[in-house]
Parts: C-alpha cells; sequence; structure tokens
C-alpha cells in the first residue's frame, strides 16, 4: 500500500499543507506482532485549531501496510492530554522496544 492522506482507510483527509508524513515512525503499536506506520500530520487543523498536529497509525500486516481504517490521534482524542493547540503535535516522532 502507498499511504496518502487520502488513501482508503487513512483518517483525517488530507488537506493543503498538513504536512502528512512529516515525521515517521514503526514499530507494534497495536501488539499483533507486525510492524505499524505512524505518520505525524503536524500542520493538520484538529477541532478549528490551525497547526495543532496529529499522528495517524497506519497498521500492518505480514503483507504488508493494511488499508484498513487508521486511528487518528491528535489532542481532541478521547484520552490524550491537553487541549487542541497551535503546536504542531507530531512533528516528531521516536518509537522504542520493550
Amino acid at each position: 500500500m502507498h499511504a496518502t492522506a487520502a488513501s482508503g482507510g487513512v483518517g483525517g483527509g488530507p488537506e493543503t499543507g498538513d504536512r502528512f508524513g512529516g515525521a515517521l515512525a514503526v514499530g507494534d503499536f497495536d501488539a499483533d506482532n507486525t510492524f505499524d506506520l505512524v505518520a505525524g500530520v503536524p500542520s493538520d487543523s484538529v477541532a478549528g485549531v490551525q497547526l495543532a498536529g496529529a499522528a495517524n497509525i497506519i497498521h500492518g500486516s505480514h503483507e504488508g501496510l493494511r488499508e484498513d481504517p487508521d486511528q487518528l490521534w491528535s489532542q481532541a482524542t478521547r484520552g490524550v492530554l491537553g487541549t487542541p493547540g497551535a503546536d504542531a503535535l507530531a512533528s516528531g516522532l521516536a518509537s522504542g522496544s520493550r
């Protein structure tokens, strides 16, 4: 799968200048023993706030990235601390192993 903000299953949809993929990280975020891709969208508008930022987790499989719906995380997502502000969330990403 070639993932872009316009790909089927990628939440949020494309916006001019949202910088989808401006930062990337790989890890097994859903504990299924396959790698998932996190694409930062640091200039994404969230809850009407420009440049708030978000992160798309695109799940992987043994065949590669899956086209099923991803997870879109921002400070408007339940359980994520803070509130959307012009702070470019996900402008840098990192992943570690246990």
